[in-house]
């Protein structure tokens, strides 16, 4: 950029592996990294950030007013709370690469919102249309009001607040919509990988029958009718929804259940 040769320039933007070329075939319309591990997801956003940052400030024979890939509604999905969006029960979820959460959390759950604070300031000073640019400041407010020190870890970010003024624009007290609130503490479905994140909320101590564990009770021998119904007391007494019954006796007790799941 900085010798202006335009082969420079469009090359990394339009070429065969370069920034087009790479949201439309490593992103979702939900925003998702193709890869499935959470963590080269959240590396990829930073170098993609290392292409959208420069070329919006770029002036030069190509783009004379630069190219702003912040409104491009694809990079805006991938930008959007990439991190809690996924995040269950306080920790990230486990899948792919990721190693697994060695940790119970307890109530109430800190989870992390750097990632999403980081990244929500870049929208906010790098979107054109004035509406997604205020949707946008509300959403970085309330993640500010939740987690106050995710600001003090996002050292990267001190120049953009002191010279684009983020701080007015975040000062609204609108608060975000519908959508987003139900991204950061709600249910959520993904459709590029089938990804279905279930939050309870309230209903954790006592959820319904839909979000409960449904045991297999298998069996080869004789059973009681007295030990069958102590096996499914027991059952619901530890929180399952419901039994698949499966036997291979003709007389078993289970028989005359298998028909039904019993709550």
């Amino acid at each position: 950029m900085l010798l202006d040769i335009p082969e420079y320039v469009t090359w990394p933007v339009d070429g065969a592996y370069g920034i087009r070329a790479m949201l439309a075939n490593n992103i979702d319309r939900d925003g998702r990294y193709y890869e499935t591990s959470t963590l080269y997801s959240l590396h990829t956003r930073n170098l993609y950030e290392t292409f959208a940052a420069p070329l919006k400030n770029y002036r030069g024979r190509v783009y004379p007013h630069g190219l702003n890939l912040y409104d491009d509604p694809r990079f805006q999905a991938f930008m959007l709370l990439p991190q809690m969006s996924l995040v269950c029960l306080g920790h990230n979820p486990s899948f792919g690469d990721d190693s697994p959460a060695t940790k119970r959390r307890l109530l109430p759950y800190h989870p992390p919102r750097c990632f999403d604070s980081l990244w929500t300031e870049y929208l906010v000073d790098g979107v054109s249309d004035p509406g997604k640019r205020a949707e946008y400041a509300a959403l970085l407010r309330y993640l500010r009001s939740r987690d106050p020190d995710s600001v003090k870890e996002m050292r990267d970010t001190e120049e953009l607040r002191l010279f684009h003024g983020l701080d007015e624009l975040v000062a609204d007290g609108a608060e975000p919509n519908q959508v987003l609130r139900q991204r950061l503490d709600g249910s959520f479905f993904y459709g590029q990988k089938g990804l279905a994140v279930m939050r309870l909320g309230k209903m954790f101590k006592d959820p319904p029958l839909e979000y409960r564990i449904q045991f297999l009770l298998r069996t080869n021998d004789e059973v009681e009718k007295e030990d069958l119904e102590h096996q499914i007391r027991s059952i619901a007494k530890q929180g399952g929804g419901g039994v698949f019954a499966y036997c291979e006796h003709r007389n078993n007790q289970l028989m005359g259940m298998g028909k039904s799941s019993l709550s």
